[in-house]
């Protein structure tokens, strides 16, 4: 969203709120952008549903070291407004590292391209810049989306959002669009099912630990002192 990514995922902002700008639209050399295909590139209708949506892969990576420390990426719809076709995303994050998930609201705006009726791209602000995601495809399963700001002549940065319930089964066609657009022969996988299900268990059972009985910590001193008293006489 893949809007969500806002992702650009290495450059973490706590809140940003998009506006109703009428700012134009940056011309998207994108093959893709065909008014005939507009049917199969619905930004609106995928990004505001009610399911949780996952980045799945994507062909880039922000992070300097080129390690894939950040993953396990969700997006949650928090709100919309249909009249400014506006919508507020949850976005969390896991820290592989630190064992850590990172959660902040954003708010995307999604408008048509030249030429399209259908709402096929997705605007946000950060600071004083806006970041467009251009929708080359979407569907009940899955949604490949380009990633504007990262790209230029020679790379098109692209990821694959899926919702989190269409990964308990294999779907093909979405791994061959991605592949077909956005592979450079290099996938960064940004949400492994079995990885961030134990990590999300492994959060909420470290979150339900008990502090400890304050009181039982009361009697190990004390028997202490008695021991320590015992070998004095």
């Amino acid at each position: 969203m893949l809007l969500l990514t806002a992702f650009a995922l290495g450059s973490f902002v706590t809140e940003s709120v998009a506006g109703t700008t009428t700012e134009p639209l940056p011309v998207f050399n994108y093959p893709e952008i065909i008014p005939a295909l507009q049917s199969h590139q619905n930004a609106w209708e995928f990004v505001t549903t009610n399911e949780t949506l996952v980045m799945r892969y994507r062909n880039f990576n922000t992070d300097e070291q080129g390690v894939n420390n950040r993953g396990c990426v969700t997006v949650n719809k928090i709100g919309q407004d249909d009249l400014k076709h506006t919508v507020l995303h949850r976005i969390t994050s896991y820290d592989k590292w630190g064992q850590k998930t990172f959660s902040f609201n954003k708010s995307y705006t999604v408008v048509p391209s030249t030429g399209y009726s259908t709402r096929n791209v997705m605007m946000t602000r950060i600071l004083n810049d806006t970041f467009f995601y251009t929708f080359v495809f979407a569907d009940k399963d899955c949604a490949v989306v380009r990633k504007h700001n990262w790209s230029n002549e020679t790379f098109k940065a692209c990821e694959l959002w899926m919702f989190q319930k269409a990964l308990k089964k294999a779907k093909p066609c979405c791994d061959f669009l991605f592949d077909l657009l956005c592979s450079r022969e290099y996938k960064q996988i940004m949400y492994e099912p079995r990885d961030c299900e134990s990590s999300k268990t492994k959060m909420k059972h470290n979150s339900n630990k008990s502090p400890g009985n304050p009181g039982a910590s009361v009697w190990i001193v004390i028997v202490m002192l008695l021991v320590a008293s015992f070998r004095m006489i």
